[in-house]
């Protein structure tokens, strides 16, 4: 009986234990949280949210259309990565004046969302202006 009153006075020290242990990460990660918020705010407003993929694609066709392209968007491959983001590959085939496509590309390199372009192939055509294929990564929260 002793022995029994003396394990389960060991197990609810220990259960305390670890409930005092988890209150104290808890309350570290929330400090931390607190302390790094503009931080976090700034990551989660780089990276698209889950389902605002469809407007996100709206706003670069929004900014070709602004930049005076022609263009058409011909794939969109999204690529899982380890952690907390995807990465999507979108090509599109763009037309237009040398200018108008570099103020396309400028558009998409300076919007708040995170966007690197990984390639510009265009070549040009007599009389017709320039024409290609940009490729770019857009990344998402997972």
């Amino acid at each position: 009986m002793a022995r029994s009153q003396s394990k389960s006075v060991k197990d609810l020290y220990q259960n305390s234990e670890s409930k005092s242990s988890n209150e104290g990460k808890y309350l570290a990660l929330k400090s931390l949280a607190e302390a790094n918020k503009d931080d976090i705010a700034a990551l989660r407003n780089f990276l698209i949210q889950k389902g605002d993929e469809v407007k996100f694609i709206e706003a670069i066709e929004e900014m070709a259309t602004s930049s005076g392209i022609v263009y058409e968007i011909t794939s969109i491959d999204v690529k899982p990565q380890n952690g907390f983001k995807e990465d999507i590959s979108v090509r599109m085939n763009v037309d237009g004046s040398w200018q108008r496509i570099m103020s396309f590309i400028d558009k998409l390199e300076k919007t708040s969302f995170g966007i690197t372009v990984q390639s510009l192939n265009v070549d040009h055509l007599l009389d017709k202006g320039w024409n290609g294929v940009i490729e770019f990564t857009i990344y998402r929260e997972k």
